[in-house]
């Protein structure tokens, strides 16, 4: 996220004090380690990795979203937060926010996981199967399963009953 406002030292600073409030550690650059922002399958979102705590401790704030919205690098869509922490080898914890959105935190993000599946195996070409538990922090516990490969993935799962009804064309 800083790489998107390194020119600018005041937004670094605003984006530096809303990772401490939500317990967030920054690294400092790293040209061995650090990575794009935005990942893609259709909709963008920025990934972030961070601690099981710190992902247990999030919240989103909209008003945080709303002064970042538009200048952190995205090309479409309002701002989409996804976080990961990883719970052992190829399962991890997710969360997903979109507050400008109407999306406080969504219990199943596919297109997220996709992109997430995406990255990491551009990262690793060996991470080709993933494990995601999202939507317990809501009370809509799902689990979305991720294959990746260079080019492709592909996502599959299961998720909490939201809604059923009948659509009448």
């Amino acid at each position: 996220l800083l790489t998107s406002v390194g020119d600018d030292k005041d937004k670094a600073a605003v984006y530096l004090a809303d990772c401490r409030r939500l317990g967030i550690t920054v690294l400092p650059p790293d040209v061995n380690e650090s990575v794009q922002n935005f990942a893609s399958v259709g909709a963008e979102f920025i990934l972030a990795e961070v601690t099981r705590d710190a992902l247990e401790r999030a919240r989103p704030i909209e008003a945080a979203f709303a002064v970042h919205e538009g200048n952190v690098g995205q090309s479409a869509g309002f701002l989409s937060l996804h976080l990961h922490a990883w719970v052992d080898a190829g399962h991890l914890d997710v969360r997903m926010f979109a507050p400008l959105a109407g999306v406080s935190e969504d219990p199943a993000t596919g297109s997220a996981a996709a992109a997430l599946g995406a990255f990491l195996n551009s990262l690793d070409p060996a991470v080709t199967r993933l494990r995601m538990a999202q939507g317990r922090h809501i009370g809509r516990p799902s689990r979305i399963e991720v294959d990746a490969a260079p080019g492709e993935v592909w996502i599959g799962g299961s998720c909490a009953p939201f809604a059923c009804g009948t659509l009448r064309a």
